[in-house]
């Protein structure tokens, strides 16, 4: 046989053995993605003669095939005979239509992809039962990375990836392909192959950065609605030596090249063979309204194969589908079969198609993990108060915080706009609905508006709406009440420290005098309030009558000797910051009444609602702080109370404080640390670190919170708090979304992802009604009308005229004659000795019987009802009557479940007021029976209107036998005067002191124009109501 001939037959066999690794083969048949396998041989049957050399004859590729086959088969006889060609092995069978599982992959943006953990993690993949498709999927725009695998092997294959990749996220999902796929519409489905011999390399990566997946995520991000690209990969190891062979087929046994005219085969084989080899199939499918669309997609893919090419070595070609149906191909393509079989790759090749997407492929449309997730802790599932919910790989579930564990308190952080205010407005709607106790201090408003806005009806009577601003209906608050010695040492301490860290100037001598100074109100058995306390400071007269009441010694002592050693130059900074706090008459309303009607400790033992309002825009970002942490310092006193309380009674109470660092105490720390045991829970909001400066125990004690819950931060916070989470770093947290958290419980290792729900939406209408109705309801029990308020404030002033404590906002018209002003001696209601020369000692409690009353029940309200003109006279009579030392109470409570009007006392007469301004006289009359048979010893019924008088005074008649009398409000002076005739003592107690009361005796002339100076005042009072 001449050398063209063997050449012919070598070259044939050689290549009928190397084709079947291209991928190119087809079958009838699901078949095997591993190709036939077989050693190549050089026809060993083949005979050889020698031929003379030639020294111009260039060696070819056949012709070096054909030398190398007869000097290893040489004999010295040649067979006349040739042995056929190479035999073709037919494709091992495939399975088909087996269970299949889809796992969607989701990579952060940063993620980088090393070409390390990709091969590992191919290895890994690659051994599974069956083959594994790997793909890459675009419908309507968006781009979705997939593997899909059988179901037997699915926990093996998602076990592979988290392991090799734990910074991915794997969700168990829907099959994109299968569910975005239609059959028999226009589509295109093509495989690839091998261009050149399977054992000449493809470009081989040496990083993953640049991906090479950035031209086909543009192609695919590029599909419309009713659109589908897919790029589907699927791969599985080889069983037999590939890498053998192909050396045997390119080295012979003596070590020499068997293909002279391609001396860089040998070495470009041991290139590609230097990593594990895989059987793989690379299909391209496109779906699309027109087969032309279908074309136009295809070919934008075609980009993404070019970058493989590799000069000396291999690239891939699209393969003709003659013979490979459309059925089937969608067939192949559904269900992860071929019916060809796949093309040898090494699985450094492969990388290039099968990896996870680096950080440096950007394009939107892919579908990415924005955040690493965690599954939820054991100690956060199970419990009643729900945080929100935890997504990891595919799970959701309910993150959940149990009772015990709030006690602990809770940090929330994150920047303004992440949710913190939806978060918190969640947990504080669960505590409404379930019964509980709360506190909110909201620096701004919002939150509490959103709260008011979803108040069930059953507990409106629950809710305390503390808001400053609201002029006309304040809540009193008695800054300087406290009960036991531990309470009041926490308040001395805190409010000096509050104090300070609100001035711009301090000192060591300022803390001592303020220090004193809050000591004495809090040792003086009737105590004060702030604007006792200023006036304590600035009035000499007023400081030694107080003093007298003191029960300690040294507090005492202090004021009587050391500070006129110090000087009143340290006063002027106390004075300055109280001027400020006071200066706004909304505050000074608030401070201002002594017997509050909130009754603090109530709050927490009944498991109230209290809301403060403290909204910075309405009175003051430093009013705003001073207030919020002046009630945070008084649920501190509140706690410490408990201790009298056995652990059974503490009732749970979260006081949640927004924008926490405006409210920070001196003593913060210590309620944080002993909180739990007093059954008192904090929820500590606030959106940066740098925003806090705090001492090194509070800032300790706050950062020790069991619960830390983390919105999106700033780069700086991130890194400070990143410490705090085992899962998770800095990079996470400022990868946040709206509404996205971290959460730790307790250790680092106990932390997981985090998603808030918003809040029960509620239509604008129902909102502004339930406010108005929780509202409502909260000012009539707990708040003061502003006119009462003021006429407490204004007599509570010295040298203070009654004209002036009468006079109304507008300046009233001349009345005429007008008499030269008269200023008359009123005693203050709140610091009677101001007007008195007062005693060193305090008077013994009387103990002589009192004169009999008529019966009451329970507590009384000194609210008022009905207009402004009815509660202006109700205070009018009852600020007259104790200015003539009558005990007066506004709108007592009866035992039959009424009240009245106003009640005036002595020690020998109980008198009822009823006031009708618009109610009719048969209403008052049945008022008029009611105070007859409740034993009332006179009646006075004081109305505006003279029709009403005389109607009244007709229909009394015969009504029981005490005097009932009918007068105007510009009379009750002159009849309170007559109650008073007759000599006064010369000595009485007020308040617990003995005071010499020292009266002058004015003429007839004298009182009538003191009573028409007043009548005219009252009568123009009424005028501008």
């Amino acid at each position: 046989m001449g050398v063209s001939t063997l050449a012919a037959a070598v070259t044939a066999s050689f290549y009928a053995w190397e084709i079947r690794g291209r991928g190119w083969s087809l079958a009838d048949y699901p078949v095997s993605l591993e190709p036939p396998h077989r050693p190549f041989f050089l026809l060993p049957g083949l005979g050889y003669d020698q031929a003379p050399v030639d020294d111009g004859k260039r060696p070819t590729l056949l012709s070096t095939l054909a030398e190398g086959a007869a000097r290893l088969f040489h004999r010295q006889e040649a067979s006349a005979s040739a042995t056929e060609p190479f035999e073709e092995e037919t494709a091992y069978p495939g399975a088909s239509q087996i269970p299949l599982a889809t796992l969607e992959i989701r990579a952060q943006p940063d993620f980088q992809a090393k070409l390390e953990e990709q091969l590992r993690l191919i290895a890994a993949l690659s051994v599974a039962s069956r083959p594994v498709s790997f793909e890459l999927i675009g419908h309507a725009g968006a781009v979705t990375l997939q593997v899909v695998c059988a179901e037997e092997d699915l926990a093996h294959v998602e076990e592979s990836i988290v392991g090799y990749v734990p910074e991915v996220t794997v969700l168990r999902g829907t099959d994109r392909l299968q569910e975005s796929w239609e059959f028999g519409a226009p589509q295109l489905i093509v495989d690839f192959g091998l261009a050149q011999e399977f054992f000449l390399p493809l470009t081989v990566p040496r990083a993953l950065d640049p991906d090479p997946y950035i031209p086909i995520a543009h192609a695919l991000a590029r599909t419309g609605r009713g659109e589908t690209v897919c790029l589907q990969i699927l791969f599985e190891h080889v069983r037999n030596p590939w890498g053998r062979t192909i050396h045997a087929a390119l080295v012979g046994p003596d070590g020499t090249d068997l293909i002279a005219d391609a001396p860089d085969f040998p070495s470009l084989a041991r290139e590609k063979t230097k990593t594990p080899f895989l059987a793989v199939v690379v299909r391209l499918a496109t779906l699309a309204r027109t087969d032309e669309r279908a074309r136009e997609l295809a070919w934008s893919c075609v980009g993404f194969f070019q970058q493989f090419t590799r000069a000396d070595g291999n690239e891939f070609i699209p393969l003709d589908n003659d013979g490979y149906s459309v059925p089937l191909h969608e067939e192949a393509l559904v269900e992860r079969t071929s019916y060809r079989t796949g093309m040898l790759l090494s699985a450094a090749e492969l990388a290039n198609l099968v990896h996870i997407p680096d950080a440096s492929l950007r394009h939107a449309a892919l579908k990415r993990e924005h955040i690493a997730t965690s599954a939820a802790p054991s100690e956060a599932k199970g419990h009643t108060i729900i945080l929100g919910t935890n997504e990891h790989r595919g799970v959701v579930e309910q993150v959940t915080i149990s009772e015990e564990a709030r006690l602990e308190h809770m940090h929330v952080i994150g920047a303004s706009g992440t949710g913190k205010s939806t978060f918190l407005l969640n947990l504080i709607c669960q505590d409404i609905y379930l019964g509980h106790g709360i506190g909110v201090l909201d620096p701004h408003g919002d939150l509490v508006d959103e709260i008011l806005a979803r108040i069930p009806k059953e507990r409106n009577g629950d809710v305390i709406v503390f808001d400053p601003s609201d002029e006309e209906w304040p809540v009193g608050f008695n800054v300087l009440a406290a009960g036991s010695d531990i309470e009041k040492n926490l308040l001395a301490a805190d409010l000096v420290g509050i104090v300070e860290r609100l001035s711009t100037s301090w000192g060591d001598t300022m803390t001592t005098v303020l220090g004193n100074a809050v000591a004495a109100f809090l040792e003086h058995p009737e105590g004060g309030t702030l604007l006792d306390l200023r006036r304590f400071l600035i009035d000499e007269r007023f400081r030694s009558a107080f003093l007298t009441g003191v029960n300690d010694d040294a507090i005492r002592f202090f004021w009587e000797h050391e500070y006129a050693l110090i000087g009143t130059r340290s006063v002027g900074p106390i004075l300055t910051r109280l001027d400020t706090f006071l200066r706004s008459r909304t505050i000074r309303n608030i401070v201002s009444q002594k017997n509050a009607r909130l009754n603090f400790a109530a709050t927490l033992a009944e498991g109230k609602i209290f809301l403060a309002k403290l909204s910075q825009g309405l009175i003051g970002e430093a009013n705003a702080a001073l207030l919020g942490s002046l009630l945070v310092t008084k649920f501190h006193q509140l706690a410490l109370a408990r201790q009298q309380s056995p652990k059974s009674a503490r009732r749970p109470f979260y006081l949640y404080l927004d924008e926490f660092q405006h409210f920070v105490t001196p003593s913060m720390a210590s309620l944080l640390t002993e909180g739990r045991k007093y059954g008192i829970g904090l929820v500590l909001a606030h959106q940066s670190l740098a925003q806090l400066d705090l001492s090194p125990r509070v800032e300790s004690a706050m950062l020790s919170a069991y619960a830390r819950v983390a919105f999106r931060t700033s780069d700086s916070d991130a890194r400070k708090l990143a410490d705090g989470f085992a899962s998770f770093d800095a990079s996470t947290l400022q990868r946040l979304r709206r509404g996205q958290a971290l959460v730790r419980f307790g250790s680092a290792a106990s932390d997981c992802n985090l998603s808030t729900a918003l809040p029960e939406a509620v239509d604008e209408n129902t909102a502004d009604r339930r406010r108005t109705d929780v509202i409502a309801h909260s000012r009539q029990r707990y708040a003061t009308p502003r006119a009462e308020i003021q006429v407490a404030t204004t007599i509570a002033l010295p040298e203070q005229s009654i004209e002036v404590v009468a006079r109304p906002r507008e300046k009233p018209a001349p009345v005429q004659p007008e008499p030269a002003p008269i200023q008359l001696e009123v005693p203050p209601v709140e610091h009677p000795m101001t007007s008195h020369e007062v005693q060193r000692t305090p008077a013994p409690r009387k103990t002589t019987p009192a004169a009999p009353t008529p019966q009451r029940a329970g507590n009384t309200t000194e609210l008022g009802r009905g207009g402004q003109q009815h509660k202006y006279i109700q205070h009018l009579i009852k600020r007259l009557a104790e200015e003539r030392g009558l005990r007066a109470i506004i709108e007592e409570a009866t035992i039959d479940g009424r009240s009245v009007d106003v009640v005036l006392r002595s020690d020998t007469t109980a008198i009822a007021c009823e006031v009708s301004v618009t109610t009719d006289v048969e209403h008052e009359l049945q008022n008029i029976r009611k105070c007859v048979d409740l034993g009332f010893s006179r009646i006075l019924f004081v109305s505006p209107d003279k029709r009403r008088r005389e109607k009244l005074a007709a229909g009394v008649q015969g009504i029981g036998s005490i005097p009932i009398d009918a007068i105007a409000p510009e009379e009750i002076v002159a009849v309170l005067d007559d109650l008073q005739t007759g000599a006064s003592p010369a000595e009485s107690t007020v308040r617990g002191y003995k005071v010499k009361v020292k009266r002058q005796t004015l003429a007839y002339a004298d009182v009538a124009q003191r009573r028409s100076v007043l009548a005219q005042v009252i009568a123009r009072s009424l005028a501008q109501r």
